[in-house]
């Protein structure tokens, strides 16, 4: 049985029908023939006119559009009102068929329950030009929603005969000026690391015109080490009191851990530690600060600007990232720049294949300083 079904295999007649064996047979012949009849009567009057008239028939059809290189691929209707970590779940494989298919994304109006859009900043760096609906086709009238995401898992696996299907509904969509993907109502955890390209295309931060050089650094550094943690909105957000343990984010004694193992090889001086935290209360800062409590994390600063995207792309351009499985801690990984660390909790599947940006990942529970030391330094010495 085939993973997905194309629509238009589920509606297509079969040639090998034997119509004469049905009970209407003769009901359908003679439907079919005076059909034929007032076709053909249709053709000569319409020559007739042409002759009179001594125009072109072109005169009467519509303008010809110049196809765009790459037109719109519209996921229509508003998804989620999450944040924009969570709200990747709900269209991931929009992602994955509109690359599939030669398009350009582009995500109907939808503000999240904080107070931003998170379409508006998903749209923002999207290369498309106005939307022609010339010829706007229903991604529903080729691909049945029952099929899609076996699909869609089968492209990001790199099937063969997926791929080979995908290109047989690129054909029927060919003449398409835009391409209108339905409203629909999915959750879609892993699979990140099949859209990681766009998703960098859409919201990592440009390259930098003076580059900073890649870890291992020579030693002793020549610039600051740059390590950031994210804790979680929903881990903070809600209290005046620092939680003992977190949801989604990193445990505060492993981040404790690796900071102090880090400033213990670079120095102190030499390693400059963020932490990434929404809307936290002073008396949370407060407690983070406390050398007991905080487990020695301070000095630090606060990363939390008021605009996600900003602080998003802040976090994510930092040497060394310790982060948990929440979506926005998964989402920094897969737009932070190449040649740093990721070191981050992991029991789900949410960072799987994320290791294709040409960043290290390690999960937390195989994290040791030696391996740090490794990815920090190469092979010079640490400080004694």
């Amino acid at each position: 049985m085939a993973i997905y079904q194309p629509l238009y295999q589920l509606i297509s007649s079969n040639p090998n029908e034997d119509v004469s064996a049905t009970p209407k047979a003769g009901s359908r012949r003679k439907l079919v023939l005076g059909l034929r009849i007032a076709l053909a009567a249709v053709v000569v009057l319409s020559v007739g006119v042409w002759l009179m008239n001594g125009t072109s028939s072109s005169a009467a059809t519509l303008p010809q559009k110049s196809r765009p290189s790459k037109r719109v691929y519209l996921r229509a209707g508003g998804l989620t009102r999450e944040g924009l970590g969570s709200y990747f779940h709900h269209f991931k494989t929009s992602i994955v068929l509109s690359r599939a298919l030669d398009s350009e994304l582009v995500l109907a109006f939808t503000e999240s329950d904080h107070h931003y859009s998170t379409s508006d900043i998903l749209n923002f760096n999207a290369p498309v030009p106005p939307m022609d609906t010339t010829k706007a086709c229903s991604l529903t009238d080729y691909i049945a929603n029952e099929g899609r995401e076996g699909l869609v898992r089968a492209l990001c696996a790199g099937n063969p005969q997926a791929e080979k299907d995908i290109n047989d509904i690129k054909d029927y969509l060919a003449d398409c000026t835009s391409i209108i993907d339905p409203p629909r109502r999915y959750t879609t955890q892993d699979l990140n690391g099949c859209i990681a390209e766009w998703t960098r295309e859409r919201l990592a931060l440009p390259p930098p015109s003076s580059p900073i050089a890649p870890l291992p650094l020579c030693f002793p550094p020549s610039r600051p080490i740059t390590i950031a943690a994210h804790i979680r909105w929903g881990d903070t957000g809600h209290s005046d009191t620092l939680p003992t343990h977190f949801r989604g984010s990193m445990p505060l004694p492993a981040i404790a851990g690796v900071v102090s193992d880090l400033r213990a090889l670079a120095g102190e001086a030499n390693v400059k530690l963020t932490l990434a935290i929404e809307s936290a209360s002073p008396s949370i800062i407060g407690q983070l600060n406390d050398p007991e409590v905080g487990m020695g994390l301070a000095p630090f600063e606060i990363l939390d600007t008021g605009e996600p995207w900003a602080d998003l792309q802040q976090l994510s351009n930092h040497d060394i990232l310790l982060l948990g499985e929440s979506s926005s801690g998964v989402l920094a990984h897969m737009i932070a720049p190449a040649g740093g660390l990721t070191i981050a909790e992991m029991d789900g599947h949410k960072y799987d294949n994320t290791s294709d940006i040409g960043r290290a990942l390690l999960r937390i529970n195989d994290y040791n300083p030696e391996w740090l030391r490794r990815q920090v330094f190469g092979e010079f010495e640490a400080v004694d």
